[in-house]
């Protein structure tokens, strides 16, 4: 991820909004505002505890079977 921080990078929502409806409530710059804002209130709360990176897999669950629906 660090690696390409100053790339740009484009996810198409149009699949989601044509099948399912979906409507963003926030823009992509409010988002990333409430997230790092978020991630600065909490900070805190994640120091010194070990978890899994964003490097790991995610399990699919669900999302399989999103994923086979559409």
């Amino acid at each position: 991820m660090y690696e390409t921080v100053d790339k740009d990078s484009y996810v198409s929502i149009d699949k989601a909004k044509e099948k399912l409806g979906f409507i963003p409530k926030f823009s992509n710059k409010e988002a990333l505002l409430r997230n790092y804002h978020w991630y600065l209130k909490n900070l805190n709360s994640y120091k010194n505890k070990k978890g899994i990176t964003h490097r790991v897999p995610w399990g699919q669950g669900a999302l399989r079977l999103l994923k086979i629906l559409f």
